[in-house]
């Protein structure tokens, strides 16, 4: 007798963890799924940015501010210099006054591109009653940062062009875009920018992160006048 609840015993512990271990696969896939969508949309907002303002970004004025940040691969090497374009959202609500909430506003009008809120620190103390923002309703904090390098003058006029060309005074340029998409827990005492809290901490054990690298195609904009 003492065998056969012994072996029952066992089971029920098996069963239980393994529906545990199923539950847990089920989230790091849905929160792996959701991090490749958000990388994906970091890409069609810049796409987008970079479309309507393709004069900005191709500026090769030393002192334009938008074309001359530092990038993040030589932040650590003042020597080094590599000439970037940043857009990010804000890293204390994932969304709103990083360059990313300003895009998103222009984009909305013209492309009908959504936002991707996280929910409100108010809503995360009761999810009986929390409104569900683009991520579920779970309290999920999205991240989205992007940085365009490698800018230079393409030689021909990309597939799909008009016959008659761009005209000698404009031209096309490429450019190297990087971009990383990340989802994590809402911290239980909400985000901030320097990650000390220690839920922050906590919550940053389990954060999904992926990155994506591609070369776009923009223009036509003005070619620089020859002195």
């Amino acid at each position: 007798m003492t065998l056969v609840m012994t072996m029952l015993v066992a089971l029920g512990i098996f069963a239980a963890r393994a529906t545990s271990l199923s539950g847990r696969a089920a989230g790091y896939l849905r929160q792996g799924e959701q991090t490749h969508y958000l990388l994906q949309h970091a890409m069609t907002l810049t796409l987008s940015e970079v479309d309507q303002n393709a004069a900005v970004y191709a500026d090769p004025n030393p002192n334009n501010p938008v074309n001359n940040q530092v990038c993040s691969s030589t932040i650590n090497n003042p020597g080094v210099r590599i000439p970037c374009s940043k857009f990010s959202t804000d890293p204390a609500t994932g969304d709103g006054s990083g360059s990313f909430g300003k895009m998103v506003a222009t984009a909305q009008g013209n492309a009908g591109l959504a936002k991707v809120p996280p929910l409100s620190v108010a809503s995360t103390k009761d999810l009986a009653t929390a409104v569900p923002g683009s991520l579920g309703p779970w309290p999920l904090l999205p991240g989205m940062y992007v940085e365009m390098t490698d800018k230079s003058q393409i030689d021909r006029p990309p597939a799909g062009t008009a016959v008659s060309g761009a005209g000698a005074e404009f031209q096309y340029m490429q450019a190297t875009l990087v971009a990383w998409g990340q989802v994590g827990p809402y911290p239980a005492n909400g985000p901030t920018a320097s990650c000390t809290d220690v839920s922050e901490q906590g919550a940053a054990l389990v954060v999904s992160r992926e990155a994506g690298r591609g070369q776009i195609i923009f223009g036509p904009v003005p070619k620089p006048e020859q002195n």
